[in-house]
């Protein structure tokens, strides 16, 4: 499932620039199976920069933009309307999934190698019986 949805698109772009980026046959309709496609595809993009957090328990806004940033670049790629703001917004959100992924960066959300809240725990303590201390009770 994409992090973020077609609303979240629209509502990024405004409507008519999501119109305008979503037709890619021309017609005057948003071409949904497009615009799902780029999600996904963004979402796959994501998945692989955040791989020490999938699954995403929450998805924070910044992964949601993030979203929609990839997929309006590669809706503009695909309708050859690329701009010099599609272009930064996209090589920003990349390197800020970079960041995430070296560590440089946070999400504020727990890795996957975090133990759960609750989980047991292994405590080392000094050894409590030995040959000696247990000598003369058999």
């Amino acid at each position: 499932m994409p992090y973020a949805t077609p609303e979240d698109l629209e509502t990024a772009l405004g409507y008519d620039a999501y119109r305008v980026v979503g037709d890619l046959d021309g017609d005057g309709v948003v071409d949904d199976a497009a615009v799902d496609a780029a999600l996904e595809a963004a979402t796959s993009i994501i998945d692989s920069y955040l791989a020490k957090y999938v699954p995403l328990a929450t998805v924070p806004s910044t992964v949601v933009n993030a979203c929609v940033t990839i997929a309006n670049h590669k809706l503009r790629v695909k309708r050859d309307r690329t701009t010099e703001d599609s272009r930064r917004d996209y090589d920003d959100v990349i390197r800020w999934l970079r960041d995430v992924a070296c560590g440089k960066a946070e999400l504020g959300l727990p890795t996957a190698t975090d133990p759960p809240v609750g989980a047991p725990e292994y405590v080392e303590t000094t050894r409590q019986f030995s040959r000696g201390s247990m000598r003369g009770v058999l």
